[in-house]
This record gives structure tokens, C-alpha cells and sequence, in this order.
């Protein structure tokens, strides 16, 4: 990560308060391990967030610091820089358009709220599952279905 990007991040972090202030360098630390671990796979940042934290995992590492790097990374491409990492955390290249359509507002309007990137992934996962069994996007949900949606989960699942 470059300086300019590590100070606008770090900047980021301080005015939103999502971490205290001596522990805003170890976030953007993560991020730039993070970066260098990525360079050689061909994953979206998620999938790459997993193995970077198997990898920790297998070093030993504290519990807190996984976690903290996690969240780091998280912040970092769910929310400062979503762009940098490929898909964000709701979009879903594959399915119908009005679906992706849906999924991308959704994430927008989350994002512009500075919901946690564990929300907003929740939040991704239960709006696809929605849409699928709605019909993949292909007409607007009614409130119907969603009843019918809950309905579903409440008595078979």
C-alpha cells in the first residue's frame, strides 16, 4: 500500500473512530501484510482474507491479532476502498442483473450508514438467499413473498 493511501486510511480510521489512536498503524500494518501475502493468489479479497488468516492461525499467532487483522482488512476493502478488492461485499457476479442490481443498492445504502463489514456481509447473504427464492431478480419481490419467504424458513428450515 502506498504512503498516500496508508495516510488516507489511517485518516479514515481516526475521524470514524473504528479504532483508538496508538492502534491505527497496526491496522494499516495488516493491510500492507495483507497486500504482500495476496500478490500471488488469483482470489477475490475474501478468499484471500481466509487464507491470510489460516495462515496467521498456523503461525501461532494471538487470537486478538488475527482478529485484528481481520477486521483491518475488512475495513480496509469493505468499506475505505471496496474498489481495490474486486467485488465488494454484496455484489454477486453471478445470478440475474435485477438481482445484482438489488444487491448493489443494498450495499451502497449500507455503506453510506457505515455498517460493519460482518453486517454487511449478513445482511448479503440472507438479501441473495431472498432473491432466489423470489424468482433470481427476475420481478420485484412482493410483500408476499417475502411472507411466504419467512414463512418457509420459520416451518422447514
Amino acid at each position: 500500500m502506498e504512503n498516500y493511501k496508508s495516510r488516507l486510511f489511517s485518516e479514515w480510521l481516526s475521524e470514524r473512530k473504528l479504532a483508538v489512536s496508538h492502534r491505527i498503524r497496526f491496522y494499516v500494518q495488516w493491510v500492507e501484510r495483507f497486500e504482500r501475502f495476496r500478490k500471488g493468489h488469483r482470489e477475490g479479497w475474501r478468499d484471500s482474507l481466509r487464507l491470510f488468516v489460516e495462515s496467521l492461525d498456523a503461525q501461532d499467532m494471538e487470537d486478538w491479532r488475527v482478529r485484528q487483522a481481520a477486521e483491518s482488512v475488512e475495513l480496509y476493502f469493505g468499506q475505505f476502498a471496496p474498489d481495490e478488492g474486486g467485488a465488494g461485499a454484496i455484489a454477486d457476479p453471478g445470478g440475474d442483473n435485477q438481482g445484482r442490481t438489488w444487491l448493489v443498492e443494498l450495499e451502497r445504502i449500507l455503506r453510506l450508514r457505515h455498517y460493519s463489514p460482518r453486517t454487511l456481509a449478513a445482511y448479503a447473504d440472507w438479501s441473495r438467499r431472498f432473491i432466489g427464492y423470489a424468482g433470481g431478480g427476475a420481478k420485484m419481490p412482493t410483500d408476499e413473498d417475502a411472507q411466504i419467504f419467512l414463512s418457509h424458513l420459520a416451518k422447514q428450515r
